[in-house]
């Protein structure tokens, strides 16, 4: 048993004992009171009553404002339908529309038409490549050339041209052309993040667009099915020391032999 030496009560812990001594003899309980009083003071000098009228009925309503002299606000509502119930103006629909503020920040703007006795509204914007007025919400490209055209702006020459070189075709076009064969021995090549079959089969451009662009070769050249040819992806990058694996003569006559064929 502990006992407490001013008041001699006996407890069975000494954390009970130290409790007792701490509230009732040292005075904490009227010590956190007059903290809690002078706080209360303080914060009640702080607060200011003013009284307002409401915007839509006139009627007079108090309010409270924290630390200031004047009410902060230019216009206060006595109730929730009164604040319902007031006439907003296209303006204030753009200022407090997050719709509104996220289009604007998008380059976007909006017209509002009266339609019947409601105001509707009608969303517009402009392609951010051309300028043209186009219809629809969320809309940032007229078409997608200029999609496109704004996706490159930035890129270099040569990214310019290597991605007018891509293959365009479908390789089941041309069935007798292609050794499918190694597709299905060895599967599509996909990077580590997207499959990861790095010994997979990719196309490959014989005549490569690295000297199609030095050549100044038409990308329609270097694009051409006949310039294309199924490789592992192994043989494929061991391939890179070269830069051809045929002539530009070569690949001429070969577009010449497959249009013929293809009637292209």
């Amino acid at each position: 048993m502990y006992k407490c030496e001013e008041c001699n009560l006996e407890f069975e812990t000494f954390q009970a004992k130290a409790n007792h001594h701490r509230w009732k003899h040292l005075g904490y309980a009227f010590k956190n009171y007059e903290t809690k009083e002078k706080n209360k003071k303080h914060f009640e000098n702080k607060w200011k009553v003013f009284i307002v009228n409401c915007c839509k009925c006139g009627k007079e309503i108090e309010i409270k404002e924290y630390s200031t002299n004047t009410p902060k606000k230019e216009k206060y509502y006595c109730s929730r339908s009164c604040a319902n119930s007031h006439v907003r103006t296209e303006e204030s629909k753009l200022k407090t529309s997050n719709t509104a503020k996220r289009k604007i920040k998008n380059g976007e703007t909006f017209g509002w038409v009266k339609i019947g006795s409601k105001l509707s509204e009608e969303a517009f914007s402009y392609c951010i490549n051309c300028n043209k007025k186009i219809n629809g919400k969320n809309k940032r490209f007229c078409n997608k050339e200029c999609r496109h055209q704004y996706k490159i702006k930035d890129y270099t020459d040569y990214q310019k041209y290597r991605l007018s070189c891509q293959f365009k075709f479908s390789l089941n076009e041309y069935p007798d052309k292609f050794d499918f064969d190694l597709v299905k021995k060895y599967g599509w090549y996909s990077a580590k993040n997207r499959g990861n079959n790095l010994n997979g089969v990719s196309r490959d451009h014989m005549f490569s667009i690295k000297e199609g662009f030095l050549q100044n070769i038409d990308p329609k050249i270097i694009s051409h099915p006949a310039n294309c040819q199924l490789l592992r992806h192994e043989d494929n990058f061991h391939k890179k020391g070269c830069k051809c694996s045929i002539t530009l003569e070569e690949l001429q006559k070969r577009i010449n032999d497959w249009d013929k064929k293809y009637n292209k």
